[in-house]
């Protein structure tokens, strides 16, 4: 489950109808597809039915068990939704990503540094379908190993 969507079942239901009340007041301005919320707001209606129905104890194991598979195939399709036609939508605002209570990614690329290095590679052991390497790289930290500053062994490929 993305980190988003919240684990409980409760407030799953809750923040679907927010993705869907938020989504369907401002399809236009996001060009949202009016298909797939209805859609979606079908599965959700749904699932709130028998989230509700489940509530009781004259709940059965079946009940039960096509709540489960609705929840499944709406948070599948949320996922998708959200991924499709939100997060990387450029009519989108981040008050809008908040009130979806969907995540804000930076806009902005990070910026990595040019190599003005280039990393030394030798074959430790040039054996029939099997190799083994070493990097040496001055300039990155990240390749401590066991040969000291800037030295790093991988291990044999198979």
């Amino acid at each position: 489950m993305k980190h988003y969507i919240p684990a409980k079942e409760a407030d799953f239901v809750d923040w679907s109808e927010n993705l869907i009340t938020v989504s369907k007041a401002n399809k236009t301005p996001w060009n949202l597809p009016e298909n797939q919320l209805t859609e979606l707001e079908a599965l959700h209606n749904e699932l709130k039915r028998l989230h509700s129905l489940c509530q009781t104890p004259s709940c059965s194991k079946l009940d039960i068990q096509m709540k489960n598979e609705k929840k499944e195939t709406l948070l599948h399709r949320e996922e998708v939704f959200v991924r499709n036609n939100l997060q990387n939508n450029d009519a989108m605002t981040d008050e809008g990503r908040r009130s979806l209570r969907i995540p804000i990614h930076d806009q902005k690329a990070t910026p990595v540094p040019e190599p003005d290095t280039i990393p030394e590679i030798e074959v430790l052991t040039p054996y029939p379908r099997t190799l083994q390497f070493k990097f040496k790289d001055a300039h990155a930290p990240r390749l401590q190993g066991e040969g000291g500053a800037g030295e790093f062994k991988r291990p044999p490929f198979y």
